[in-house]
């Protein structure tokens, strides 16, 4: 099952949903502190963003989880806010989906396929990096210190 990072800024509020994820079989951790950092050492497979509180925080959230490129490849999710903090939150992340519940939270949870990391392409042509091994035996010449 998928490991989670479920933000919700009222601990309170947040364990129904924490205890249905579990029960699925995902592994789950809270972030309810919004003076705190989260952890991001080992990236989870999804994040999941309550939008009924503190909804400019979320976002903000979202927003650096998509444009981290360690972080890009994580599936995002809402759950809960109102319909305008909802749109709001969508057009500034479009690659999140918002889930009007938790079964439908769950439901795409459940087919979540592992992140492909991001690997960047090597460069080609005048901006690769050339060195003086390989600038010498293009010119003939013997290899430098050799």
């Amino acid at each position: 099952m998928a490991s989670i990072i479920y933000i919700h800024w009222h601990e309170e509020e947040s364990r129904p949903t924490v205890t249905a994820l579990e029960k699925q079989g995902h592994s789950v951790r809270v972030h309810h502190d919004s003076k705190s950092r989260i952890d991001f050492s080992s990236p989870p497979e999804a994040l999941v963003i309550s939008l009924e509180r503190l909804p400019s925080h979320g976002r903000e959230i979202a927003d650096y989880f998509a444009t981290t490129k360690k972080l890009m490849s994580v599936k995002l999710f809402y759950i809960g806010g109102k319909p305008e903090v909802i749109d709001a939150a969508c057009d500034r992340v479009p690659t999140a989906l918002p889930c009007s519940s938790l079964d439908e939270l769950i439901e795409h949870l459940d087919g979540l396929e592992p992140p492909v990391p991001v690997v960047p392409t090597k460069v080609k042509g005048p901006l690769s990096r050339v060195t003086a091994a390989a600038r010498a035996a293009k010119s003939g010449r013997s290899k430098p210190g050799a």
